[in-house]
């Protein structure tokens, strides 16, 4: 049976993957295909060999995992991630009993090719550590997720979107937050800005 911390890890993952997720402005659209956490003990870790049509960043929260990326094994270990560009072929063959990973897919749609020009110069899918920022952005996030309600979905989002600009930060791919800090300020940019180091 359960306990009551794996029921509210299974509850916050199914509502994070029922939300649709679009974050827009006037440079770009995200769509965000999915966004959801795996636990070793609820799934099969192993995965066939695939690819998608869109990003994924894979976030390890707990325990290590290792993948094969163009036949290329890459160990992923808490607080580590990796962004798999499109097309690029991968597949999870092993995680530690206590592991753990928030995933999201994402496209991007930006009419000049700039923000996918400057995602493919520096991601080179490779695995990278991650920020004191994101482990409190996912955390949040993931207990959001208990809690239903409309405004609840619009934190999400925002979070969702701070999470992505986050990422992008420690990337090095300016184009996309300096874009969106000169947009005018509106409610989202402003909890953004708060998990930005300047």
């Amino acid at each position: 049976m359960k306990n009551e911390h794996e029921n509210k890890e299974i509850i916050a993952s199914k509502r994070l993957s029922s939300l649709k997720m679009v974050i827009s402005n006037q440079y770009y659209r995200i769509n965000v295909i999915w966004c959801r956490t795996v636990y070793a003990y609820n799934e099969v870790i192993q995965t066939k060999s695939h690819n998608h049509s869109f990003y994924e960043i894979h976030y390890v929260l707990t325990g290590a995992c290792s993948l094969l990326l163009n036949e290329k094994q890459v160990d992923l270990y808490k607080s580590e991630y990796i962004i798999i560009s499109p097309k690029k072929t991968h597949q999870f063959i092993d995680a530690t009993k206590d592991f753990s990973k928030l995933v999201f897919g994402f496209e991007v749609i930006d009419d000049n090719g700039k923000i996918v020009e400057a995602i493919e110069k520096t991601n080179n899918n490779e695995k990278k550590c991650g920020t004191e920022i994101i482990e409190d952005i996912i955390a949040i996030i993931l207990k959001t997720a208990l809690y239903k309600g409309e405004h609840v979905d619009v934190l999400i989002r925002n979070l969702v979107q701070s999470l992505l600009i986050e990422f992008a930060r420690i990337n090095d791919i300016n184009i996309f937050y300096e874009k969106i800090k000169i947009k005018e300020k509106d409610r989202r940019i402003e909890i953004a800005e708060r998990f930005m180091i300047t």
